[in-house]
C-alpha cells in the first residue's frame, strides 16, 4: 500500500488506480481488513488537495517509517530472528 501512497502524494493519479485495481484490489476481496484500509488509502484521490483530506496522516512520514518497520519485522520473522514474549503484552525480541 506504501507504493499506492507514493503515487498519489506525486499526483501520478492513473498509475495509483490501475496499481490498486491490478494489484490490491484482489487482495481486498480476500482480505476485508486489507480492503478497509485500501480504501482509507484510496480516500486520498477524492481530494483536491490530499494534504487537508481527513486521511491526510498517510501521507505523514510517520507512515513511511510504520510500513518499513513492519517489512523489517516481517523480514525477520520469516528469517527466524525475531519472536513474541508472550504474556509481556507480546513484545518483539530478537533470537541471536
Amino acid at each position: 500500500q506504501q507504493k499506492l501512497i507514493e503515487l498519489i502524494r506525486t499526483n501520478q493519479i492513473e498509475q495509483a488506480l490501475q496499481f490498486a485495481q491490478e494489484e490490491l484490489a484482489p487482495r481486498g476481496e480476500e482480505n476485508r481488513e486489507f480492503l478497509c484500509e485500501l480504501e482509507r488509502v484510496m480516500a486520498l484521490v477524492a481530494f483536491e488537495d490530499a494534504r487537508t483530506s481527513p486521511v491526510a496522516d498517510l501521507l505523514d512520514p510517520a507512515q513511511r517509517q510504520r510500513t518499513a518497520s513492519e517489512l523489517n519485522a516481517a523480514i525477520l520473522t520469516s528469517q527466524g530472528l525475531i519472536g513474541f514474549e508472550k504474556g509481556r503484552n507480546e513484545r518483539p525480541f530478537l533470537h541471536f
